[in-house]
């Protein structure tokens, strides 16, 4: 419902959510109740036999495998297979003196081990925090992971990583060293001092005749929402440090109530997450994943790479995927060369991670023709905000704004406004401005207490987050987010977003776009395009194109294609999302070279 005077503000709250249940193994118990013998995660780069090196915890694990999963080189683990295998960690955990309320610093692919350590965590009631494993080769950062999270349960991938941790530990004389330092492979060498393998710890759990199991499960009914479920740290690129993000059980569970529209009964088969587990969509896909009985399909390596998507579709018949708009423009490219069916398996595409436009759904729906497709916004702070209501309607008739494709609706249990910051107050209906939240599924703050200024409470108590983004809200309720603020390219007569400009441009040229602010004496800013080829096109016509179809205000600086700034691709980050600043950096390179020769 919309709240406001006759002036009409852009102010939205989404109504209540009912949010019964309060503890993230109550919901992913259910999957475990109802589809006990189902496949629960697949992990396509772990072998069939990869937990027979595992002893005698593998005759358990594997004694339902046989004929789940159609591929012979695929391990696969059931519900009751994972859930047995959680135990088994629990067990091994307490037995070690971990305790409830401890920190788990996970430094691992994605991989069954992962599944494993994720169900373990909500049955023991541990925080999971997740870093990318490309961490361990820096050992200062590595070190203020390590002082920030203060983790009682410490696992990394090899037991040669071990000497860069310890290294990293003696820059900390002060630190509350981990009591349980874990390796992951199933390499056949010995434990480094102080230092215990993954399997060992499975093993202690078996021999734990002390384990209360329904005890333990109880508990995990009846946790805390006011726990920290998990820290996960944002990307950086936006400040150059990444930011740790306390997720607490409430939050995590209004998300996955909010969320319940997204992976369903119906498309739950064989979700795949590509995005590495430290990434917020991770084990949020999966949770979600878990709490409808359908199975997560993982795999290792660089997150949301286009190879894997490919894998996934053919041999695992994925149906459920997730993309960014650059992975949309590169699946174009590959996709129709395959073999005819390939895709028909997708029954839902979730399009997300930059503001979204019609170019990029146009062509979703080409490459997926039996797949539904929607928008969903979510970022490392909480996600929850907005519900999609609009499946059934085919692309052409989504009410795109310009070229801006809506995120949807306020979801229940959230409540969103624009704030015009120079008036200092809410924006008015179709006026752009900053994105303010206000949802249970938030986190109450960055750890360490950094940029406290992003939360803020009103005159009414609300608690509030700025998100950074650019958004506006229409007189029906539908709310378009139009760009990152700071990619904003600000004149003296409009502020342009990139994205309808990239939008123009790709629908034009068949290829992609990227369009960053270039400095200019008397405008401020001027947007220049960088496109991956120029498929022929002149400068000229581009340049003539976007401004018959936008207006001169949007006249561009210049184009040039990635070869002639030096790039043989554009950049990304974990979420496959273009990194702006680098493309920056090197138009910025061009733009010297050029000046120093004229």
């Amino acid at each position: 419902m919309s709240n406001g005077d006759a002036d009409n503000p852009a102010d939205i709250d989404g109504g209540p959510l009912a949010n019964n249940h309060k503890s993230i193994f109550a919901h992913i118990e259910r999957g475990l109740l109802e589809h006990p013998d189902q496949p629960a995660v697949i992990c396509m780069h772990q072998h069939v036999d990869h937990l027979t090196q595992w002893g005698d915890i593998d005759e358990e694990f594997q004694s339902a495998i046989k004929g789940i999963d159609p591929s012979p080189r695929c391990l696969t683990l059931t519900y009751a297979q994972l859930h047995a295998g959680a135990l088994k960690l629990v067990a091994g955990f307490q037995a070690n003196g971990i305790r409830p309320g401890s920190t788990v610093l996970c430094m691992i692919p994605n991989s069954c081990e992962y599944a494993l350590i994720l169900w373990a965590c909500a049955i023991l009631r541990l925080t999971l925090a997740a870093v990318d494993p490309h961490a361990l080769g820096d050992k200062h950062g590595l070190a203020e992971y390590l002082q920030s999270l203060t983790p009682a349960v410490l696992l990394i991938p090899h037991a040669k990583n071990s000497k860069v941790v310890e290294s990293a530990i003696t820059e900390l004389p002060t630190l509350l060293q981990p009591c349980l330092r874990l390796w992951l492979d199933n390499e056949d060498c010995e434990s480094p001092p102080g230092w215990e393998s993954f399997r060992r710890i499975l093993e202690t759990g078996t021999l734990n005749i002390a384990f209360d199991e329904a005890a333990v499960l109880e508990d995990a009914r009846r946790d805390d929402a006011d726990r920290v479920h998990s820290v996960l740290f944002t990307s950086g690129t936006s400040t150059g440090r990444p930011k740790g993000c306390p997720l607490h059980v409430g939050a995590m569970t209004h998300i996955l109530e909010s969320q319940s529209w997204l992976i369903t009964p119906d498309n739950c088969a064989r979700v795949l997450q590509q995005a590495h587990n430290s990434r917020a969509i991770g084990p949020q896909h999966t949770l979600q994943t878990w709490r409808v009985g359908g199975a997560i399909v993982m795999d290792s390596g660089p997150s949301f790479a286009i190879e894997h998507t490919l894998d996934a579709l053919l041999p695992h018949g994925a149906t459920f995927i997730v993309l960014s708009p650059s992975m949309v423009h590169a699946l174009t490219q590959v996709l129709p060369s395959l073999p005819a069916g390939t895709g028909d398996s997708v029954k839902t595409i979730q399009v997300g991670g930059d503001a979204v436009t019609r170019e990029v759904l146009t062509k979703c729906a080409k490459l997926f023709p039996r797949a539904h497709v929607c928008v969903n916004h979510g970022m490392s702070e909480g996600g929850g905000f907005f519900i999609w209501p609009i499946f059934n309607p085919a692309i052409g008739k989504i009410p795109y704004m310009a070229e801006f494709c809506p995120v949807g609706e306020v979801a229940p249990g959230a409540r969103i406004r624009i704030w015009d910051s120079k008036a200092r107050r809410v924006a008015l209906r179709q006026q752009p401005g900053r994105l303010h939240v206000c949802c249970d599924s938030l986190i109450r703050g960055y750890l360490g207490g950094v940029d406290a200024s992003t939360f803020f409470e009103d005159s009414d108590g609300r608690r509030w987050m700025d998100t950074g983004d650019v958004a506006m809200v229409t007189e029906n309720d539908l709310v378009y987010i139009l760009g990152r603020s700071k990619d904003a390219i600000v004149r003296p007569r409009v502020v342009i977003m990139p994205a309808a400009l990239e939008s123009c441009i790709e629908k034009y040229t068949k290829a992609q776009a990227c369009v960053v602010a270039v400095p200019d004496s008397s405008l401020g800013h001027e947007p220049f395009a960088v496109l991956s080829s120029l498929n022929g096109f002149t400068k000229e016509q581009i340049g003539s194109h976007v401004t018959r179809m936008l207006g001169t205000e949007y006249r561009l600086r210049g184009v040039v294609s990635l070869k002639q700034i030096g790039l043989l691709a554009f950049p990304v980050n974990a979420t496959h999302k273009v990194v702006k600043f680098k493309v920056q950096k090197a138009v910025m390179e061009l733009i010297k070279q050029n000046t120093a020769l004229e």
